[in-house]
């Protein structure tokens, strides 16, 4: 784009400078003109210079709007190449978050099992605590008792999850979780 830029400044200033460099020489031709008419005592017709300057102006302003269209087709053409460019780096983005999320959702889905699994562990060796020693196994899960003795378990807390005789509440929880 730059590039193109320069290129169309360039242009720009020669057709100008060949205007300015024909306008220069018309001048001097009409002083020269002039100061011969004066001589005589006739006056100086500038239709023609008129005339040709004129022509001269039209065609600087249509190589002039020449270049300026050139400049806008090659603004449009950097336009396009960039909207392509964020286009193709929105699309990496875009499968970059589709690999991510589904990499996410992979290790999440083997945390759940695993969790499971360690739960379930759990939950038989507290079984298997409380069929050897019920006081020792409740103790080590800091178990409240009520004034007969009777464990307390706390809705959701993990005794209650221990305890339960449905193996899917295990299941169940991780599920939700």
């Amino acid at each position: 784009m730059a590039k193109a830029e320069k290129t169309a400044d360039q242009e720009s200033i020669v057709k100008i400078n060949e205007y300015k460099k024909v306008e220069k020489h018309m001048f001097r031709d009409l002083a020269k003109l002039r100061a011969e008419l004066e001589t005589e005592g006739k006056v100086v017709d500038y239709t023609k210079y008129q005339n040709r300057l004129t022509e001269l102006i039209a065609e600087l302003k249509g190589a002039l709007l020449d270049i300026e269209m050139a400049m806008e087709q090659s603004l449009d053409k950097a336009m396009a190449g960039f909207i392509n460019n964020v286009k193709g780096i929105n699309e990496q983005i875009s499968e970059a978050q589709l690999v991510l999320a589904a990499e996410v959702s992979s290790a999440f889905q083997d945390y759940a099992v695993k969790l499971k699994e360690e739960l379930n562990k759990e939950r038989e060796q507290f079984a298997t605590n409380m069929d050897i020693n019920p006081d020792a196994a409740l103790d080590d899960y800091n178990v409240a008792r009520d004034s007969d003795g009777n464990p307390q378990f706390d809705l959701g807390s993990t005794c209650e999850l221990l305890v339960d005789d449905n193996k899917d509440a295990v299941d169940e929880m991780v599920t939700q979780f």
